[in-house]
């Protein structure tokens, strides 16, 4: 996933606007397979890859939606953080109506 991502990103052709998109792109890819380690069971590469998308772009972590998937990536079995997803869900609730 990770090679498709920088080979796409690498073309000459990109519009400005679509390459403007690239870290967060990259980001996301990240926690997509950082998802795919966790549901298969591997939790340290699962923290692995979560850890590489903040290294990558640390000022896009100001946004609650990517400060929860990097907590699942870490600790997404552990009690603490299904008590910490239920408050976040209930904020991304209540600030949504």
């Amino acid at each position: 996933l990770e090679y498709m991502y920088r080979k796409f990103f690498a073309r000459d052709d990109l519009p400005k606007n679509i390459r403007a998109l690239e870290k967060e792109a990259m980001v996301n890819m990240c926690f997509t397979t950082a998802e795919y380690h966790f549901g298969g069971g591997d939790r340290k590469a699962a923290a692995r890859v979560a850890l590489k998308a903040f290294r990558q772009s640390p000022e896009l972590f100001y946004r609650p939606v990517l400060i929860h998937k990097l907590f699942y990536c870490l600790y997404g079995s552990s009690a603490l953080y299904q008590r910490s997803r239920d408050v976040y869900h209930r904020a991304r609730a209540s600030a949504a109506s």
